[in-house]
């Protein structure tokens, strides 16, 4: 015997922790969910069974551990009691699980929780593994309803579907459940369909347990037979029988005007599909159909307006001496006809629009034979003024000297030439283009280009072709086009040779600013090494002397002798490892390959560190650990930008007249960027936006060339895929290194 005063577990961590209501046939049935601290409460109910619902979970949790309410539909017997739970819940992170459309009702209990809203097929997964799928039942019974599938325990809560109304209630449904369900249904299900697309959801499920909001909790054993009888009761009894008929005849109105409507379109799609562009139909000699575009050329409101103002179609023709155009003289059905008796012609046929604008078409025509096999035809004009024009403007433009095309048709056999193209290339106009092997011209990698272009509906790139006199470099532009009745390839060449030699002579300028800068700063560098050499020349000159002093003393011993000879040589290679480093980056090592960034910047700290230390500049490398991404480039190019910005802010220093602890600080943070700093006073505001112009100095005249930051930018720009810049901050330089090009 169930004692109803306490929870009752019905499945694994789930319990009915509702109120048993005598002689009520409308029991309704909160459950929850013991999750930890995350529990989930499912349809609280109302105030009927508040007090008894908060005792039954405290005896399970604390009411503190709800942190989920899930509300199944807006009714007041689910949602009535929320705004008094959160009170007592008391939680920040709170979530009322619900559909959109029941938030936006339910919010008028005066629910201040946030809003977790579901959607078909979401879900919500619990700290305890169990994992709660929504699958939303739109008007079963209310627009946002929806129900809840425990996947661990296989248990479905289904809300109002599978609710029962009965007075001699069980806890748990029998044999004769359906009686009771049957009556819920048939008052609060609007129609078998809306419940049966819910019912199909449902059976799609592997289901243990269904615990409803109303009614009696159903075991596997009922659930099958119960949803079979469920789909095929008749549904929303509570509509008058006098407003069932006037619906029932109201369908049978709808239904018989949509397969009107589907006739009329398998209609008005076999004249459609067709052809495009202007559809006419006509039967012995007179138009009885036509479409949109024919009326929208002529701007006729209707095809009755276009016969009642216009005698014949083929008045509107234009005479063309060529025979390839439909003559106005001809009857309708004549030319008609004709066209379908020579299809190896491509018919044409000019009009005027309403605009008067001149229009020519390709003329198609069909036999079609109706129901009461009557013959008609189909005539479709497709508008072809665009090629047509397109090659008459090419003609036009085979004039220019420097624009050529050549177009082939879909067997790629050349089918016509420029004049300018023929000139070029030697070729009489008047031979036979079919006899030129135009990739005879170009070389192999071009030829492959040409090839793959005519694939494509459009496409754009760079050739070079081969005269008898020199090479031109070509750009070209190829795209599909319709000319004459068939696909034809449009390449269109345009001579940039021109344009290439502006980018050598720039390209030559800018090595020779390259080279201008790096040969500047080797000038520093010589006086860096000069610097580095002093000490240890001094160094040796000592140990020489004491060295003479010993033997002039006669206290010269071998392993003095030794140890002078040691020292020397460490004096030495310290000089000579200088020089190394000055002759590899001296060297022009044009080319590119994959360098590490931390080789890079300690290469030029011990150029600068000793002359640095002697002016009393500190340089910090901050996460030298870090310094590991690998570049693909000139290792030079970027050592130049970075030894220009050590010796700008040396300067800069060497400049200012602030009391401050010099510092020249090496950032690299943040992957392919690197940050110099210094705290020299920054660049004056004036020249900021001037920075990175050629030929801009602030070092006194004879000290600087003005093109060490330019050219800073152009190689991180053009060489590394990336930038230099520019910012201030507190009086502080802050140049950033940004690369694009990491290793390949």
């Amino acid at each position: 015997m169930l004692d109803f005063n306490k929870a009752i577990e019905v499945a694994q961590d789930i319990y009915w922790v509702g109120k048993y209501l005598e002689n009520d046939s409308f029991q309704c049935h909160p459950y929850l969910i013991l999750n930890g601290e995350s529990c989930v409460l499912i349809d609280p109910g109302s105030m009927l069974e508040y007090d008894e619902l908060i005792a039954k979970v405290e005896t399970l949790t604390s009411m503190k551990n709800v942190k989920y309410i899930i509300a199944h539909h807006q009714d007041p017997d689910i949602c009535a009691a929320i705004p008094l739970l959160e009170k007592i819940i008391n939680r920040d992170d709170l979530q009322v699980v619900t559909h959109k459309r029941t938030a936006a009702l339910i919010k008028h209990y005066g629910i201040n929780s946030e809003y977790l809203y579901i959607s078909d097929n979401s879900v919500l997964q619990l700290s305890n593994g169990k994992i709660l799928k929504f699958l939303t039942t739109p008007y079963a019974h209310a627009p946002g309803a929806f129900v809840t599938y425990d996947s661990m325990t296989k248990t479905l809560f289904s809300s109002d579907i599978f609710g029962g109304l009965n007075e001699s209630w069980n806890f748990y449904a029998d044999e004769n459940y359906f009686e009771a369900v049957k009556l819920f249904h048939e008052n609060y299900m609007p129609s078998r369909e809306i419940l049966n697309y819910s019912l199909n959801k449902i059976q799609a499920l592997d289901i243990e347990l269904i615990l409803p909001q109303h009614g009696s909790i159903i075991q596997k054993k009922y659930i099958s037979d119960l949803i079979d009888k469920l789909k095929k009761l008749d549904c929303g009894m509570y509509i008058s029988s006098q407003y069932k008929i006037e619906l029932l005849k109201l369908q049978d109105s709808l239904e018989l005007e949509k397969n009107r409507y589907k006739e009329n379109l398998e209609h008005l799609k076999t004249i459609i599909n067709m052809q495009d562009n202007m559809i006419i139909v006509n039967a012995n000699g007179k138009i009885v159909e036509s479409n949109q575009a024919f009326l929208n050329f002529f701007r006729k409101n209707s095809l009755e307006q276009f016969l009642d103002e216009e005698r014949c179609l083929c008045d509107k023709f234009i005479s063309v001496d060529d025979n390839r155009y439909i003559s106005s003289t001809h009857c309708i059905n004549e030319w008609q006809e004709y066209v379908m008796k020579n299809p190896e012609i491509e018919h044409r046929v000019i009009m005027k629009n309403f605009s008067n604008d001149m229009i020519t078409f390709k003329v198609q025509v069909r036999k079609l034979l109706t129901k009461e096999m009557q013959k008609h035809y189909v005539t479709t004009f497709i508008d072809i003024t665009k090629d047509v024009r397109e090659l008459d403007i090419l003609q036009i433009l085979s004039e220019i000297d420097d624009f050529h095309y050549i177009i082939y048709d879909k067997l790629q056999q050349k089918y016509k030439a420029s004049k300018s193209f023929s000139a070029m290339l030697d070729i009489p106009m008047n031979g036979d283009m079919k006899n030129i092997e135009i990739r005879d011209y170009f070389q192999k990698t071009d030829c492959l280009k040409i090839l793959k272009s005519v694939h494509k509906d459009s496409d754009k790139f760079e050739i070079t072709l081969k005269n008898k006199h020199k090479n031109i470099s070509f750009m070209i532009q190829s795209y599909k086009s319709y000319i004459e009745n068939s696909l034809k390839h449009v390449f269109i060449l345009i001579d940039i040779s021109a344009i290439r030699q502006i980018e050598l002579e720039s390209k030559q300028r800018d090595t020779l600013m390259f080279q201008q800068s790096k040969m500047a700063q080797m000038g520093e560098m010589i006086s860096m090494i000069a610097h580095q050499w002093r000490q240890p020349i001094n160094a040796i000159s000592a140990s020489s002397i004491k060295l003479s002093l010993s033997n002039t003393l006669d206290k010269l011993t071998s392993d003095g002798i030794e140890e002078h000879a040691v020292f020397v040589q460490k004096q030495c290679q310290k000089m000579s490892n200088v020089i190394d480093s000055f002759m590899s980056y001296s060297s022009n090592r044009s080319e590119e390959k994959n360098f590490h960034l931390r080789d890079v910047i300690k290469t030029i700290n011990d150029f600068v560190s000793v002359q640095y230390s002697a002016h009393n500049i500190n340089i910090v490398i901050e996460n030298d650990s870090s310094l590991d991404d690998v570049v693909y480039g000139r290792e030079d190019m970027l050592e130049q930008v970075l030894l220009n910005l050590f010796s700008n802010s040396k300067d800069a220093f060497e400049k200012s007249d602030l009391e401050i602890e010099k510092c020249i600080c090496v950032k690299y943070t943040t992957p392919k960027e690197i940050v110099v700093e210094d705290n020299a006073g920054g660049v004056d505001d004036s020249i900021i936006d001037k920075l990175f112009t050629p030929y801009l100095t602030t070092k006194d005249k004879g000290k600087g060339t003005g093109l060490g930051l330019y050219m800073g930018r152009r190689i991180m720009n053009e060489h590394f895929d990336g930038n230099l810049t520019y910012k201030k901050v507190d009086n502080k330089s802050y140049f950033i290194i940004q690369v694009g090009k990491m290793n390949e």
